[in-house]
């Protein structure tokens, strides 16, 4: 997730999409194959994540070995995005340690 992360923030796809817009899509694509392998091997980390990563993709279960292969091809749609988690504030913090304090 890290390397995809860097990977995007590198290349930039939000700016290459206004002078190259052949290279801002193979950016995107290979960000789609990083994120569908990324559904396979956090599966058993975070199965809920990944199942909601899965249905955002439109692809199905897939096995372990499966995440070295590409998984979306040309022409493959994708529902649209949605948070996976969610920003937790600092106020919700200090609750949850002061209610930790309190058993």
């Amino acid at each position: 997730a890290r390397i995809g992360n860097k990977y995007l923030a590198e290349t930039e796809p939000w700016k290459k999409i206004k002078t190259d817009e052949c290279y801002a899509k193979t950016i995107m694509y290979t960000a789609a194959q990083i994120t569908a392998a990324l559904s396979v091997l956090s599966e058993p980390f975070l199965p809920f994540t990944a199942k909601r990563l899965r249905k955002i993709l439109l692809i199905k279960e897939l096995k372990w070995e499966e995440a070295k292969k590409l998984i979306l091809h040309k022409g493959h749609k994708i529902n649209t995005g949605v948070h996976l988690f969610s920003k937790i504030e600092d106020e919700e913090i200090e609750q949850q340690l002061r209610k930790l304090k309190n058993q």
